[in-house]
C-alpha cells in the first residue's frame, strides 16, 4: 500500500496565476514549513489558515495583489525565519503580535506596507 507523505514545502512562485488567492485549504497541510507564492497575481487577503500553520518557517508572498489587513494571529508563527509581504495592496497597521516573531532576525520584507514601523534593536524586533 502506497502512502502519500504530507508536503512540507509549497513553492508556487512566478506562475502568473491571476484571479485566485491563497485557498483556505492550505491549512490542511499541517506539516508545511515553506510557503512560497511570490510574483504571481494572487488576490484577496491572507487567509486565517496560513497563520494557523505553526510549523511554517518561511512565508513569501511578495509581488501579488493581496489586500486587507495582516492578521493579528501572524504572531503565532513563531518559527518564521523569513517573511516577505511587500509589493501587495495590504492596508492597516502592522499587528503588534509581529514582535513575537523573534526567529525572523533581520529577514523581514514589508517595505511597501503603509504605517509599518518595525526595526531590529539588540536582535529584537521592535514595533
Amino acid at each position: 500500500r502506497n502512502r502519500l507523505k504530507r508536503p512540507s514545502r509549497v513553492e508556487w512562485a512566478r506562475r502568473s496565476v491571476s484571479e485566485t488567492g491563497i485557498h483556505e485549504d492550505i491549512g490542511n497541510l499541517v506539516d508545511l514549513q515553506l510557503l512560497a507564492v511570490e510574483n504571481n497575481l494572487l488576490e484577496g487577503g491572507i487567509p486565517a489558515a496560513v497563520v494557523d500553520l505553526i510549523g511554517l518557517t518561511r512565508f513569501t508572498a511578495s509581488n501579488n495583489v493581496l489586500t486587507g489587513l495582516i492578521p493579528d494571529a501572524i504572531g503565532n508563527l513563531v518559527s518564521l525565519t523569513r517573511l516577505e509581504l511587500d509589493a501587495n495592496q495590504l492596508t492597516g497597521e502592522m499587528p503588534a503580535s509581529i514582535t513575537n516573531l523573534v526567529a525572523l532576525g533581520t529577514y523581514l520584507r514589508l517595505t511597501t506596507i503603509p504605517r509599518c514601523r518595525l526595526f531590529v534593536r539588540n536582535n529584537t524586533l521592535v514595533y
